[in-house]
Order: C-alpha cells, then structure tokens, then sequence
C-alpha cells in the first residue's frame, strides 16, 4: 500500500498543466465508442470468479518494458492489499483480479508516473481501456465494457483536480487558518462537504460518478475531522507554507500542537446520524474505496449486507486484537459465511503446506496463550543459546539485520546457537516464505496477540527487536534496531555453556 501511494504521489507532481489533446490514430475496433446514457452503481453483492481488465496501449516503443499496475484495495477474502503487475506485451494487457464485489481500483503504468486511473471493476466482468502514450492530457482516453461511461467519467475528473491541486491546496490553507476556533474548523468541513455534494449533483455524469464523488467528498471530510492535525501538516508541506519534517521527534511535537485545533471534544460535532452518509449507509457504498477507509466505522451501517461486509474484512485482516472471535460469531448472512469458511479451508491448507518444510512453524503454537508463548519458545531450546529476532516482511531495517548477521552465523554453525525468526500476520504469508528462504534459522509465525505480547515483554514498540537467552533460558542481552555484530556475537560467546 505504501508504495502505491509513493506511485500516485508521484503522478500528481508529474501532470502537465491545461495540456490540450491531440489528434490519435486509433486501432479500428476503437474507432466508435459509444457510452450509456446513464449509469447506477448495482448493489453489493458477493459474487464468483475474476474481474478482466483489459488495455490497449498506443505509442509504445518497441524497447520500452512497461507494465499495467492493478491495486490500491483488499480482496474481500484475503486478509492483505492486492498489487499486481502485467507486462504490457505489444501494446495490449489482460489482467485477471480477484474480486468478489462490484469494486474501484487504482490502474496506472509505474514507469509512466503520469499514466494513472481508477477504475471499476466487477467479477465476471470486463473493463476494457484505450491508453495513449503520446497524449498532452490524460493517457486514459477511453474505456469500454463494465461501467465504461463512469469509468471516463471519474477518471476524467479525477485528472481535472490533480491539475488544480496546488492551486486548491493553497484556497483551503489559506481558507482553514481563517477558522479561528475548534467549532469554526468543524462547521468550515461541514460547510465545504456540502457545497462539494450540491456541486456534484449539478454536474452532468451518471449517477454512478455522482455517487461515487460524493463519497469521495464524505471520505475527505472524515479524513480531515478525525486526522486533522496529520493533514494539516501535509497540507502545509504541499503547498511551500512549511518545510518537510524529518526528524519523528519533532513531527510528534507538531501533531500534539495542531491537535488542539480540532481536539477529540470537537469530533463529537462531526460524527453523522447511521443515514448521513452514504459511504456507510448505502447497499452500493462497497464498491467505492471511501467505504473501506474505516473499518472501525462499521456500526454506521444501515444495510446488514453491507455492514457484515465491513465486519468480514476486519475479521479477515484481524485489524481489532482480541475481538476477532466476538465478530466473527456477528457474521451470520450465508454470502458471508462462505466466505469466511473459504478463507479457514485456504488457511489451513497453507498450514500444512508450510509446515512440511524443516524449521518452519505455521501458526503451530495457535493454542498458547499470548502470555505464555515467551516460556514456550525457550522450553524448545533448552540446553542451547537462543536469540530470538523480532521481525516484519516489510521492515528494512529487519532485512539489514538479517544480512549484517549472515557471516557471524556462518562462524558460529558448529556451536550450540540456534536462530529463531518470529513474525505474524502483519507480514504477507507468501512474501514471508518467499524470504525465509534466504534467512537460515528456524522460524515461527505467531498469532498477532503473541507477537505483541513478546514485544511488550522488551517494551519495544517496533522491530527488530532481539531476545538472546543462555541455554538454561536466562535472559542475557536484548536489544531494539539494528544491533552491532560483534557486540552481538561476544554475548553470544559468553552466553555458551
């Protein structure tokens, strides 16, 4: 997810501004492209096999490698974001995407930072576009298929207020620092949400565009009402009025002072009746990303489908501790269900898949309390030095440490040391086999619970960290970041018996 918005980001600082289109030599069958006169976003509904994206690039250079980038959301029945990648061979990409719902994802071509789009997608459904290398404006010129019309439509607009963006960033600064108090701040949002609503219902587009613009608008105004102070100050980065800050200490000073200018007493203010939004109300709202912005809003749903769903993904990407087993017991509509046993049968198959391989332990220690599963580890490795390294997938520093480290393991292979890697589900399955190949040891994928619970042990509130025990289980050095090798490996000499 990260590196999807570093790409968008990028697009946007990259966009010609008032660019004019000029005249494209099309592929026959793109010749005539007729649109609906009207759109409605179909209600949510759980459905079977893939969705089809299909492009066809013009302007491509016979050496140029470009690929089509399809993400920026989470399956309904994966616990992680999909990001894939196709090779545009010849002009033309067809992607299959898990989907099992009516959804809008983020399109764009990576080596291309201005080839960007969202776009909806369908399963059993195909979403075909014409893309233009050579374009002034927008390389997105044209679509046909599943909600083609929309799909100019919004990615149309969306093109238009990248292209105005610095100019409305520096509207809205300088409009905000008129609001003088914390009620002010909240009216200003309430004020602007509603104008943005009226305006969008003026506009000629469909009524799926509209819909989705809305609640564009209402993922916005939430965005700013509940993080204020973090928009803030990318706002005044933005727009030049303050530097970038680099250094964490200081930007935790910065959000505790621009907090007060919307503390949690005035967020009251803001938090809308179930029927207000139509991003948390409507049977529609799941196929726009505004509905999955906040997982934890899932009780302001009127529609049971459509608040299951938003259980179902918490559930599956496990984003409350401890409340996992309570909600799963809410979902209860078939749809749901089956997905949610889907996704125990997939599990467990990868279960025993992983845990074939020597030295790997696939959710194998499920049953030990969260408390109690430092004493379990240490009781497997009695009568040997253990250090236990604390890591994500997705941590550079964690993969430094693991090359820092290669050599000392290296010398020490003959003695009676053993590594032990530990991460959980914050780390993608797949990404995490992948890795652990390169990474001798033996390595343990926790519950989340237990995972926290070990670094709460070392009061750490990140990773890596690092536990090195004597082989009668004593606790003999610890350690949170990067360690220094050779300090690491005299506690180890040390440590033996």
């Amino acid at each position: 997810m990260r590196r999807t918005l570093c790409l968008l980001l990028l697009a946007l600082l990259a966009l010609p501004m008032g660019a004019k289109e000029k005249e494209r030599v099309r592929p026959d069958d793109w010749k005539k492209v007729h649109y609906a006169k009207d759109e409605i976003l179909p209600d949510a509904k759980i459905g079977e096999g893939m969705a089809t994206v299909r492009a066809c690039v013009l302007g491509m250079k016979p050496d140029k490698k470009l690929t089509l980038f399809i993400g920026n959301y989470t399956p309904l029945d994966a616990p992680h974001d999909f990001e894939g990648m196709f090779p545009i061979d010849d002009g033309t990409v067809e992607a299959q995407v898990p989907v099992r719902l009516t959804r809008q994802v983020l399109v764009l071509i990576p080596e291309l930072e201005e080839a960007v789009a969202m776009v909806l997608v369908a399963p059993g459904e195909v979403t075909e576009m014409l893309i233009d290398l050579e374009a002034e404006g927008c390389p997105f010129i044209d679509f046909r298929g599943f909600m083609a019309r929309t799909n100019k439509e919004c990615t149309d607009d969306f093109w238009e207020t990248l292209q105005h963006r610095k100019t409305d960033d520096l509207k809205l600064y300088d409009e905000l620092n008129k609001q003088e108090t914390p009620d002010q701040r909240v009216q200003f949002f309430k004020a602007r949400l509603e104008a943005k609503k009226s305006a969008i219902n003026k506009r000629r587009l469909t009524s799926a565009s509209k819909a989705l613009l809305r609640m564009e608008a209402e993922n916005d105004y939430r965005s700013w009402t509940i993080y204020f102070a973090r928009n803030y100050i990318d706002l005044q980065e933005r727009t030049g009025a303050e530097p970038r800050i680099v250094d964490s200490e200081a930007y935790m000073k910065k959000l505790s002072e621009y907090e007060q200018m919307m503390p949690p007493s005035s967020l009251m203010a803001t938090i809308p009746d179930n029927d207000a939004f139509e991003m948390t109300s409507r049977r529609y709202a799941p196929a726009s990303p505004a509905f999955w912005a906040y997982n934890h809003w899932y009780g302001n749903a009127c529609d049971p489908y459509t608040a299951q769903l938003r259980l179902l993904q918490t559930v599956l990407t496990d984003k409350i501790l401890h409340l996992t087993d309570k909600l799963r017991e809410e979902i209860t509509l078939p749809d749901h269900v089956a997905i949610l046993q889907a996704y125990d049968d997939g599990q467990e198959r990868k279960r025993e898949d992983f845990n074939r391989q020597a030295g790997v332990f696939f959710h194998t220690l499920d049953s030990v309390p969260a408390k109690d599963i430092l004493p379990a580890l240490l009781n497997r490795y009695k009568g040997r030095v253990v250090l236990f390294d604390i890591w994500a997938t997705w941590c550079g520093p964690c993969r430094q440490g693991h090359r820092l480290m290669a050599p000392m393991k290296e010398e020490l292979k003959d003695k009676p040391v053993t590594f032990v890697y530990l991460t959980c589900d914050t780390s993608p399955a797949g990404t995490w086999d992948e890795m652990i190949k390169d990474i001798p040891g033996e390595h343990y994928y926790l519950t989340k619970e237990q995972y926290y619970s070990l670094l709460e042990h070392y009061n750490s509130g990140g990773v890596p960290t690092y536990g090195l025990y004597d082989a009668d289980g004593v606790e003999k050095w610890t350690r949170i970041g990067v360690p220094d090798v050779n300090q690491l490996k005299a506690k180890i000499l040390e440590s033996l018996p």
